[in-house]
C-alpha cells in the first residue's frame, strides 16, 4: 500500500493531537500536586479546579473531536 503525503500529515497530525491530550491532563495534575503540596484549604481553590476540570474535558472533546476529521475524511480523488 503506498502512503501519499496526505496519509502522513493525517497520521502526523492525530500524534500531535494524542501528545497534546497528554500535556494536558499532565499541566492538570501539576496544578493538583503543587495545590496539595501548598496545603491550600481555600474555597476559591476548589472553584478553581471545577474551571479547570472543565477546560481539560473541552480541550479534550476538541482535540477528539479533530481527531476524528484527520483519521475518517477521506478525498474523494
Amino acid at each position: 500500500m503506498k502512503i501519499y503525503k496526505r496519509d502522513v500529515f493525517k497520521e502526523e497530525t492525530v500524534k500531535v493531537l494524542n501528545e497534546l491530550m497528554i500535556y494536558n491532563l499532565l499541566v492538570q495534575q501539576v496544578i493538583e500536586k503543587i495545590l496539595k503540596v501548598a496545603n491550600i484549604n481555600d474555597p476559591d481553590v476548589d472553584e478553581i479546579m471545577k474551571v479547570l476540570n472543565s477546560r481539560v474535558r473541552g480541550t479534550d472533546i476538541l482535540i477528539e473531536g479533530l481527531k476524528e476529521k484527520y483519521v475518517c475524511s477521506e478525498e474523494v480523488l
